[in-house]
């Protein structure tokens, strides 16, 4: 249930950036298993605190896990905080000693694009 590794790591990392947060209401989530989308959306989530002790994992329909991940491998905010992606495709999001996670609205907080450019990537 929490696997760790750097293919899970990866995976993980790259569901941040990979799935849209919806702008409805706050959704906030403590310890437990959370049934996608039955108990929560698929969004961009993040602790509201720092927690060392954090464990969590987001599994598919047929029970494989997608990714896992602690607080030692996690992507973080700037305090701290940890900062997941749960897809669409995902069934349950399991969390434990996290503290309380809240469904982000990440309009407009993703990585800044590069500047414009010419051809072969030359300053206009």
């Amino acid at each position: 249930m929490f696997g760790t590794g750097a293919g899970i790591v990866a995976a993980g990392a790259m569901a941040v950036f990979g799935c849209a947060a919806t702008a409805s209401a706050e959704v906030v989530v403590g310890d437990g298993t959370y049934a996608i989308p039955g108990d929560i959306p698929a969004g961009q989530y993040e602790t509201i605190t720092d927690n060392p002790d954090c464990a969590f994992a987001v599994d598919a329909v047929d029970g494989t896990e997608l990714f896992a991940g602690g607080a030692d491998s996690a992507i973080r905010g700037s305090g701290g905080q940890i900062i997941i992606g749960i897809p669409a495709t995902a069934a349950t999001f399991t969390t434990a000693n996290c503290g309380s996670w809240t469904l982000g609205n990440w309009a407009g907080r993703g990585p800044t694009p590069p500047p414009a450019t010419g051809s072969f990537g030359l300053p206009l």
